[in-house]
């Protein structure tokens, strides 16, 4: 399959589905501007863990998966939502969310990664 001298590069594939449950509360709310508190909890399912070996000379072989890596795992999120009315149609958001994973990884609790989200768009109503 490898030589010893041949390079081989890993590669992990990990996706998953989220479901999420969220509550926002309207902090300021006026013509022009509209800032809102997110907060919510999520669900999240592994659909692809996997780990691929290749090099120049063999295409993608697997090679099995990451068993630290939990099923499924519990988030919880809070954040700041932001309107900004441009005109009638159009509107500047800008959302920012923290999330911490809970139970990521299946044998250490110590560990609790978190995600910072930034987004920012145009949203455009008919």
């Amino acid at each position: 399959m490898f030589t010893k001298t041949e390079e081989i590069m890993l590669t992990e594939k990990l996706s998953h589905f989220e479901m999420p449950i969220e509550a926002s509360y309207a902090m300021v709310k006026n013509n022009q501007l509209s800032v809102n508190a997110i907060a919510g909890i999520s669900i999240r399912y592994a659909t692809n863990n996997s780990i691929y070996a290749n090099n120049v000379n063999l295409p993608l072989t697997l090679l099995g998966s990451n068993d630290s890596y939990s099923d499924s795992r519990l988030g919880i999120h809070i954040g700041l939502d932001t309107y900004y009315k441009i005109n009638e149609s159009f509107q500047l958001q800008f959302e920012s969310i923290f999330k911490l994973q809970l139970k990521f990884y299946k044998n250490n609790t110590s560990n609790t990664p978190y995600l910072f989200n930034v987004q920012i768009g145009l949203r455009y109503r008919l």
